[in-house]
């Protein structure tokens, strides 16, 4: 079993999603990407694979995740990419924190070091205020700050051919591209809106893989009606920067077949 998922259930999974045209992907803390649960989700045609590391510094890593060994985490990355590189996007994602802000170098030698295809560094977090966040409202001192850093940072991945992805300084998209573009599944089967929604009141009804259809059409209903919700209005995802987030497919798919990187 994954987690207290059975191993048919995640087979199942991954199955019914490619019937239906979708992209299956996992987002893991890494801890149990070992390769025994690595072949099971790989056999049976796993799109990519997001493991989520938000500091390269193991003091620092484990400050922000507690119960996860930053050792076995690295390991298991470096395993799956010796492994299935050739057919399986690999990428992290990495939180800026307040105190992870001015150390974002390092998870870019990190993930350049574990040989991932891309990085997507999500929003700054804590003491942030989530509605100035939603609304782009930087001081001028911080915005040029991290688009300078930002700027470094993506011509580093363009020399060693990762590409890196960074938020949005300012609010660019009003419509939520992460809803249209995928559905959030627990790892007990249960679905939501999205992995920013993952509330007991928003689940929608239905478990996957058994209830696709009737999970698609109730994930329909909200697109209609997401922008009447405060939460969705102050989310932080509409900074993220789907324009360069979605040629991360395109990209990955080149990189696979051999041709250019496309950065």
């Amino acid at each position: 079993s994954v987690g207290n998922v059975s191993a048919e259930a995640v087979d199942n999974y991954i199955k019914n999603t490619r019937e239906h045209d979708s992209f299956p992907e996992v987002t893991t803390n890494g801890m149990l990407l070992n390769s025994k649960n690595s072949e099971l989700l790989v056999k049976n045609g796993l799109g990519g694979v997001i493991v989520s590391v938000d500091s390269a510094d193991h003091e620092e890593f484990m400050r922000i995740r507690k119960h996860v060994n930053p050792n076995i985490v690295e390991n298991n990355i470096k395993d799956f990419v010796r492994n299935y590189n050739t057919t399986v996007q690999i990428s992290i994602n990495s939180v800026i924190h307040d105190y992870s802000r001015k150390h974002l170098f390092g998870m870019v030698e990190y993930a350049i070091n574990t040989e991932v295809d891309s990085i997507q560094f999500l929003h700054l977090i804590n003491s942030m205020n989530e509605k100035q966040f939603a609304k782009g409202i930087f001081g001028s001192e911080l915005k040029e700050s991290l688009a300078k850093t930002f700027e470094d940072m993506r011509l580093i991945g363009k020399k060693n051919g990762l590409l890196i992805i960074t938020p949005e300084i300012e609010q660019k998209h009003r419509d939520c591209e992460l809803l249209k573009k995928s559905i959030a599944i627990a790892i007990n089967g249960h679905t939501n809106p999205c992995c920013r929604l993952d509330r007991p009141d928003m689940a929608y009804d239905g478990t996957m893989p058994n209830d696709f259809e009737q999970i698609l059409k109730q994930h329909e209903i909200f697109l209609e009606t997401y922008k009447q919700r405060e939460f969705c209005n102050l989310c932080t995802a509409l900074l993220w920067n789907y324009d360069v987030l979605m040629t991360k497919f395109k990209y990955t798919a080149e990189k696979k077949r051999g041709g250019k990187n496309g950065l």
